[in-house]
This record gives C-alpha cells, sequence and structure tokens, in this order.
C-alpha cells in the first residue's frame, strides 16, 4: 500500500470531517475503521455529513440509510477506506494495524464514543 499524507483512525462524524477536509487540500487520506461499514451512532448526530459525503446535489437526508454508502462517494472526494481493520499502534511515520503496517506523514485519531 502507498504513502498517506494522513491516516484517519475511525469512520464516525469527526473521522469523516477531518478526511473530507484533508482531501479538499488535496492530500492523500486514508480512513481506517474497525466496522464493515458505518454504523455508529455519530451518523445519527450528522446526517448533513452522511448527505455530503453520499453525493453533492441530493436534498434528501436520510443518515442510516447513506452511512454503507461513504465508500462509494470516497472515489469523488479522493479518500481510501480500510474497513474491518483495526490499528494496533502507531510509531511515525509507521501506522500498524490487523491488515499489516503503511506509512503516513500525519495520523489523525477520531474515537467513536
Amino acid at each position: 500500500m502507498p504513502g498517506f499524507d494522513l491516516v484517519v483512525v475511525g469512520a464516525g462524524m469527526v473521522g469523516l470531517a477531518t478526511a473530507l477536509a484533508a482531501a479538499a487540500r488535496r492530500l492523500r487520506v486514508l480512513v481506517i475503521d474497525r466496522e464493515a461499514q458505518a454504523n455508529e451512532c455519530s451518523w445519527l448526530r450528522a446526517p448533513e455529513l452522511a448527505a455530503v459525503l453520499h453525493s453533492m446535489t441530493e436534498l434528501r437526508v436520510e443518515s442510516r440509510g447513506r452511512a454503507p454508502n461513504c465508500g462509494v462517494a470516497s472515489a469523488v472526494h479522493g479518500v481510501t477506506f480500510m474497513r474491518s481493520t483495526a490499528v494496533l499502534g502507531v510509531e511515525m511515520p509507521s501506522v500498524h494495524t490487523s491488515q499489516g503496517s503503511l506509512r503516513a506523514q500525519r495520523v489523525a485519531i477520531c474515537p467513536g464514543g
């Protein structure tokens, strides 16, 4: 796996907002999350973020229905996702995961509540 400018640990509201902001600045971003799909409680608190990640033009928002689709929007926003993956440790510039190690210039830890 290539190196990334930013690795975001956690695909909740804060993690995805961080990833989206970094991607808007043309950074190479990887989001790592232990879940197979985004289904944590932060989605219930931020339907507008779910809508932005799903579609820049869709006006109707159903956060629970959009959460599993955030990977579809990742290609549009330039964010790479690594799902069903645990982060075992961070020793800059290495991030050690249950699927191997990778390199990152920066890491943002965004755990869910």
